[in-house]
C-alpha cells in the first residue's frame, strides 16, 4: 500500500482508549513499510493489523472486532479477488476499503465485489495521508446512522438509491427455478454500495412499512398472478412483525382490486421474531393467512423457537439457516438437525427450503435429507430483475411457461 502519506503529529488524533475502536486490517504485500500507518491508526484509538499476504491477513481475521478492512488490490502474485471471495463467504458486515493507484483495478476489483454481492464502502487512489484515513473511519459510522435517520425510502427508490434484487430458489423435485426471494441492495451517492443489513437494521418502523409496501408493489407489476396463463412463480418478501397489523390492513385495501394479490406473494418472518410476537400481531397473521397469504419462517435454527411455537404459527414454509446447511455434508451433527427439521416441518404439513446452499456436497446432503427447495450461491447470486429473467429461463431449458413474462 506505497502511496501513504504521512500527515505530522499523531496526537493530532489521540485517543486514550487504545484498540478501544476496533481493529483495522491493512492488506498489502508491502505491508513492512507500513507502520507509520499503523502508528497513526493506533494513536487515533483502533488496534491496527498489518498482513503482507491473504493467507497471513485469513489466519488473523476475526470479524467480530473489525472496524475496517484496507485492501490493497495488489497482493504479490495474488490479488484482491481472493480476499474478496474470503471475506463473501465470511459474510462481514465491515466496511471495505480497496486501494489502488490504478484506476482501471479498482473499478475492475469493485465490479467483482458487486458479482459476488459484497459491498464495498469506497476505492481509495494513492497517494492519500493517514488523516484522510481516520476521517473516513470515523465519519463513516455516524454519517450513515444520520442518513438512515431521515431517509425517505420511497424517494430513494424512486431514484434508484434503494432497488430490488432476486435469488432464485432450486425446486429440487422439478429442477428447475420456480420461485425466488426478493432482497433490497442501496447504493447512496455519497456512501456507495451499504451492505443490506446496515441500512435494513438501522430503518424504524416507518420506514420498514414504506419499503414492504413498495416491494409488494413491485412483485405486483412483475409477477402478478393470471389466471389466463397460470403463471405461478411465488416470490418471498420479508416483513417485520412490527408492520404485521397495518400491512394486513393495506393488503385487504388492495386485494379488493387485485384478487389474485397473494396467489404469487410470501412473507418471511424470521424465527427470532416469532418468539416475541404479540397477541395483536399473532391474529393478524391468522388474518393474513385466512386471506389467501403464505408464511414463511425465515433463519430457523438461529433463535429461541421451538417447533411446539411453532405449531402455533399458520406457516406454509421453513427456511433452515445457512449456519446449519454450510457445510452439512462433513458435519454428521447438522446432517441429523437437518433432517430432524425436514421430517417436523413436513408432519406440519410445510414445505422446507435450504438456505446457504454453496457446494454440490451441500446440495446433495439436503437433497438426501428431503429437502423441498434450496437457496445460495451454488444456485444464484441475487440480481435485478432483467438479468433474473434471462437466468431464469436458461436453467430451466428455456421453458417460458415457468418464468413470468416480460412486463407482467
Amino acid at each position: 500500500m506505497q502511496g501513504f502519506i504521512p500527515f505530522g503529529s499523531k496526537a493530532y488524533f489521540q485517543n486514550t482508549q487504545k484498540g478501544g475502536l476496533g481493529t483495522v486490517h491493512i492488506v498489502d504485500d508491502l505491508a513492512e513499510g507500513l507502520h507509520f500507518v499503523a502508528s497513526v491508526l493506533d494513536q487515533a484509538g483502533y488496534h491496527a493489523e498489518l498482513h503482507a499476504s491473504f493467507a497471513d491477513f485469513a489466519s488473523s481475521f476475526q470479524r467480530t472486532n473489525a472496524t475496517a478492512i484496507l485492501l490493497d488490490i495488489r497482493l504479490g502474485r495474488e490479488d484482491a479477488t481472493d480476499v474478496l471471495e474470503y471475506l463473501r463467504r465470511e459474510g462481514p458486515s465491515v466496511p471495505i476499503y480497496l486501494v489502488s493507484g490504478d484506476p482501471d483495478a479498482l473499478a475492475s476489483a469493485k465490479r467483482f465485489a458487486e458479482e459476488i454481492d459484497l459491498s464495498i464502502t469506497e476505492c481509495l487512489s494513492k497517494p492519500f495521508t493517514g488523516k484522510q484515513v481516520l476521517e473516513r473511519l470515523q465519519h463513516k459510522t455516524t454519517a450513515l446512522d444520520e442518513v438512515f435517520e431521515r431517509v425517505d425510502v420511497a424517494d430513494s427508490i424512486q431514484r434508484g438509491w434503494i432497488y430490488p434484487v432476486l435469488q432464485p430458489k432450486l425446486d429440487l423435485a422439478s429442477g428447475k427455478i420456480r420461485s425466488a426471494e426478493l432482497l433490497s441492495r442501496m447504493s447512496h451517492p455519497d456512501f456507495g454500495i451499504v451492505p443490506p443489513q446496515r441500512f435494513v437494521g438501522h430503518m424504524n418502523v416507518d420506514q420498514s412499512q414504506v419499503l414492504l409496501m413498495q416491494n409488494i408493489a413491485y412483485i405486483r407489476r412483475h409477477f402478478e398472478f393470471d389466471p389466463r396463463r397460470g403463471n405461478d412463480f411465488p416470490i418471498s418478501v420479508n416483513v417485520d412483525v412490527t408492520n404485521l397489523v397495518q400491512v394486513r390492513e393495506n393488503l385487504r385495501e388492495i386485494s379488493t382490486r387485485a384478487p389474485y394479490l397473494f396467489r404469487n406473494l410470501m412473507f418471511e418472518i424470521t424465527e427470532e421474531a416469532t418468539a416475541k410476537i404479540t397477541d395483536e400481531q399473532l391474529k393478524a397473521l391468522y388474518k393474513l393467512n385466512l386471506d389467501g397469504a403464505r408464511i414463511s419462517i425465515d433463519d430457523f435454527g438461529t433463535g429461541q423457537s421451538n417447533f411446539a411455537r411453532l405449531a402455533r404459527l399458520p406457516f406454509s414454509e421453513i427456511k433452515i439457516d445457512r449456519s446449519i446447511v454450510n457445510g452439512c455434508s462433513k458435519a454428521r451433527s447438522r446432517d441429523v438437525v437437518i433432517k430432524s427439521i425436514i421430517s417436523m416441518a413436513h408432519d406440519l404439513g410445510a414445505r422446507v427450503v435450504a438456505e446457504g446452499v454453496e457446494v454440490v456436497d451441500d446440495l446433495e446432503c439436503v437433497r438426501d435429507a428431503g429437502c423441498d427447495e434450496v437457496q445460495g450461491y451454488l444456485v444464484g447470486r441475487p440480481m435485478k430483475l432483467e438479468k433474473f429473467r434471462v437466468f431464469a429461463t436458461d436453467f430451466n431449458g428455456r421453458t417460458p411457461e415457468t418464468v413470468p413474462a416480460r412486463g407482467h
